[in-house]
This record gives C-alpha cells, structure tokens and sequence, in this order.
C-alpha cells in the first residue's frame, strides 16, 4: 500500500513538472479562475471599447448638426463639375467609333416593342388602347345614259352594312316616279328607263341607298350619286362584206377597189365622218397603203370605194378599216391576206419516148409567168434522185408570158433501160419516161 502510495506521489510531481516547464497551450484560454493581471487586461478593453461607442455618438450628432445649418456632407471636397445635372453621354460614347456604331445599328434593328404584333382586341384588352372602328362604306354607281337607252345598271356595295337598306332610282325632272329596291351585300340591278318616267337629254338621274330606320316611316341617306342623260346617238355598221375583195394572190395583182358601205341604224344623223382605209406589212408598222375619205353626215346608207394598189412584195398584209363619227362609237374591222411570189407553170410538151444507146434523147417544155408582174425563174431537167442534169434561165418573163425550153442528152451502154426525167420550176414539176434500148448487131 505504501510503495502504491508513493509511486501515484512520484508520478504526479513528475506532470506537474513537466507541465510546469512546457507552459500552457497555444490557444488555451485563461483559467477559471484567472489572475489580477487577467482582470486588470479585461476592464482596459471594456473601456476602450465605451470609447468607441461615444466617439461614434459624437460623430452623429455632429453631422446632424452639420445638416441643420446648411453645410453639405462632402464640406471641404471639390463641388461638382459645371454641367451638373446635365444629361449624360450615353453609356458606350466613349467605346471607339465602330463599337459604337455596332450598338447604334443593334439598337436600330430591336425594332417595335414585343407587343407590337399582338391583334387588337388583345392590346386593347392588355394596355386599355381605345381602338376606332373601320368606318363602313357604303358605294353605289350608275352606268352612262343616253336618250335612246331602254335599261341601264346601278351597282352597289353595302356589305359592310348591318342595317335594313333599300335602293331608289328616279329622275330628278319627276320625283314622284321610281324604281324601290330591297338591297343587301353588293350586287347590280338592272334598271328600266321606262320604270323611271321619260327621259330627255341632260336630265339628271339619281341613284341613292338608305337606310330602313325602326320606324318604317323614315329613312336615312346613306350614299348617292347621280348622272345626266346623253344626247341620243347614231349607230353605223358595216353592210357589205368589205373584206371578200382581199383574197390571197400572187405579186402584182389588181385588187382594183375595196367597196364599203356604210348604214346608220337608229334614225340620227352621223355628224363629222371620217373613214379610213389603211394596209400594213405584217413586218412594218408603217402603212402600205392609206387613204381617207370624210363626210359631213351620214344619214341611212353611204356607198363609196377605195383604190388599193398593186402589191410588189411577197408578205403577210393587214387591211385595217376604221369609221369614226362626232356623235356615233367607233368602228374598227380588220382582215389578213397574204401576196405570194410570181408562180411560174412548165408543161412537157414532147420528148422521145424510146432512143438506142447513142441517140440523143429531147424533152420540149413551156414555162409561163403565172403571175402579174415581171420575173425571174430557173428551169431545171433532173433525174428520179433530183441530180441536176441540165438548166435553162428565164430572166426577165413578162406577166403571162410563155417560153418554150429544149432538153438533149446523150446516151451511151451504161443508160441501157428505163429512165424518169423530171422538168421543174420553183412552183411546178412535170415529168417523162424514156426507154433507152441495146443496138442491134447490124446496127453496129
């Protein structure tokens, strides 16, 4: 027991000191029961930190002070630079030009706020737009009149209306008299003149659309218009069939006169006539040929005759008629004809029929100008191949003129047996047979 005593009293003076020679830890805290010197440190440090709070207070009431006599916070700085309160640069004005430039050209193509596209009723619903309503058109047109028409036409447009609308047609010379129309969404009505009393030139016919109120006994105007009768007008056409005279010929021919005749049909005068026959190449827009003739009236029939010429050139012609009076619509006929080439014909007139091999074998042909004036043709005799085998040249064949061509060829062995010769012109071809036959043993 005493050994055990006195080795626990060994072991503790040995910690002790130990403990005693390394000193306390690095961190550790004071004891619980810390020293005057450990006291002494902690009232130091609570007062300097009152100190601090009244310093503080003092500094508050100072700057309270400050404010309550008019002295700014920053006494003592620089005031501020002279354009004070002035709008600033933007935000990238002091970037280098193109920088800018790229933020301007951004900016520009944003374009309108996102609810730009939004339909009506919805921005009117979301940002309270007081949105005006398309005004509702109402339209109604009336046809050109003259005295002799017997209807004419009113067209109308109320589609866009919701209301009960009616149509009332008269004359303004008897407004007791007219034509009372239901009308909805849009349309024509046909209109008898007789339905609207007589009418006379220069009297002024109305059309007008109104509205049926509640009240049937009253009515609102909505749209009108109005327009004055024409003097009555002549009618002219063309009787005869002017045209047959222009058939397709050959250069050179003699149209010789186009006949026209001319009637007014509906018991008026034409006043100031003026007819005019023209003729263009189907290549040109300038006139072959033009003439005109005028007249001071035309009453119920006019004959009269233009002389066209001879046409030299082979071409696709035009022939325009045209009749154009003060108090009459314009009449304007056309025909096409076509002028061909001279044609030139060829007739065989006699050829040998059979030869032996070394005779000469003749074909005789006539060739005649067909046409009407002079021409030139070529004239050639070939084989069933179309080899050439001789020609003849007609320079200068006067119209309907005959000339008589004579073909001779030689024969030899290898032309033993049958052969065709054709005889040609540009527009015509005859053709012949010949037999060419063996010599005979004493014939040698």
């Amino acid at each position: 027991m005493l050994k055990t005593l006195a080795m626990l009293a060994l072991i503790t003076t040995f910690s002790t000191g130990t403990a005693l020679a390394q000193g306390p830890p690095e961190h550790a805290g004071p004891p619980d029961h810390a020293g005057p010197n450990r006291q002494v440190e902690e009232k130091e440090v609570e007062e300097t930190e009152e100190e601090k709070e009244v310093e503080s207070e003092n500094e508050e009431e100072e700057k309270e002070s400050s404010k309550s006599k008019g002295r700014p916070d920053h006494a003592g700085q620089p005031g501020p630079p002279d354009h004070a309160g002035e709008q600033g640069p933007p935000e990238h004005a002091s970037v280098p030009d193109k920088v800018r430039e790229m933020f301007e050209n951004r900016e520009k193509r944003q374009g309108p706020p996102a609810h730009a596209a939004v339909t009506d009723f919805v921005r009117e619903a979301i940002f309270g737009e007081d949105l005006e309503e398309d005004e509702k058109e109402i339209e109604v047109e009336i046809d050109d009149i003259k005295v002799n028409q017997e209807t004419f036409e009113v067209e109308y447009d109320v589609s866009n209306f919701d209301g009960e609308t009616i149509l009332v047609v008269m004359n303004e010379e008897n407004d007791d008299e007219g034509v009372v129309k239901h009308i909805s969404s849009e349309g024509t009505k046909e209109i008898e003149v007789s339905d609207i009393d007589e009418i006379s030139e220069e009297d002024t016919i109305v059309a007008s659309i109104y509205e049926v109120l509640e009240d049937e006994d009253d009515f609102k105007e909505l749209a009108t218009t109005n327009t004055s009768v024409e003097a009555k007008t002549a009618e002219l056409e063309v009787s005869n069939d002017w045209k047959d005279v222009l058939t397709n010929e050959v250069v050179g021919y003699d149209y010789s006169e186009l006949d026209i005749t001319i009637e007014e049909t509906n018991g008026v005068d034409a006043e100031d006539v003026t007819v005019t026959s023209s003729v263009y190449s189907k290549d040109s827009d300038e006139a072959v040929f033009n003439e005109e003739k005028t007249f001071d009236s035309i009453s119920e029939k006019k004959e009269l005759s233009f002389d066209l010429k001879r046409f030299t050139t082979p071409n696709t012609y035009l022939s325009l008629l045209t009749i154009e009076a003060d108090n009459a619509d314009t009449i304007e006929k056309d025909h096409e004809f076509v002028v061909e080439e001279n044609t030139f014909s060829v007739d065989i007139k006699d050829a040998t029929e059979s030869v032996t091999v070394g005779e000469e074998i003749e074909i005789e042909a006539t060739v005649e100008n067909d046409g009407y004036v002079e021409g030139r043709q070529i004239v050639e005799l070939l084989d069933v191949n179309d080899n050439i085998l001789d020609i003849e040249v007609f320079s200068d064949l006067e119209a309907n003129e005959k000339e008589t061509v004579v073909f001779s060829l030689e024969t030899d062995e290898d032309d033993k047996g049958t052969h065709t010769f054709l005889v040609s012109t540009d527009d015509e071809t005859e053709e012949v047979e010949v037999v060419v036959e063996e010599k005979e043993d004493d014939e040698e």
